[in-house]
């Protein structure tokens, strides 16, 4: 980088808080890290089972049919990660 290039002067720090994104949905805080959306609750849960569902499946569409209330959480993308009755889910393409 050169020092006249604006991204010369921004400090590392800032590049990496810019870089990630939060989100509250549905009464969750998410932050995206590279592709994924990741519910924050998931860090107090980390002995939990963990469901994996390929999004777009029959698996995934029981899923959301019964549990109605994560369809604000799923609106965030294809690959998601959020802590639901003490379960991890992870939603991926």
């Amino acid at each position: 980088m050169t020092p006249s290039s604006p991204q010369a002067y921004v400090p590392q720090s800032r590049l990496v808080s810019a870089s990630q994104e939060a989100h509250y949905v549905g009464g969750k805080t998410f932050f995206q890290t590279e592709k994924t959306w990741l519910d924050s609750e998931i860090q107090k849960a980390k002995d939990a089972r963990r469901v994996r569902l390929q999004f777009g499946t029959q698996d995934y569409f029981d899923f959301v049919g019964k549990h109605p209330q994560a369809q604000p959480w799923l609106a965030l993308g294809q690959n998601v990660q959020f802590l639901l009755q003490g379960v991890i889910y992870e939603i991926y393409e």
